[in-house]
């Protein structure tokens, strides 16, 4: 009865991340490298959702899958 599931996110839209971004562009980053960052980051709601997802009985048959963004 046990599910085995991974959920690799990859970058995540929080303020956090963000002032990191803008600081590196402070820094000497490329701005269209930063516009290009901001523009793919997850919103944290659609990783809640995958989660849901998988501890839902919906996902009864998910087993061993990776789930990247």
């Amino acid at each position: 009865g046990i599910r085995v599931n991974d959920l690799c996110p990859g970058d995540v839209d929080t303020p956090l991340y963000r002032r990191s971004i803008e600081e590196a562009v402070r820094n000497g980053a490329d701005p269209a490298w930063a516009r290009d960052v901001l523009a793919k980051l997850t919103p944290p709601d659609a990783i809640a959702e995958v989660i849901a997802f998988l501890v839902s009985d919906a996902a009864s048959a998910v087993r061993g899958t990776v789930f990247t963004s």
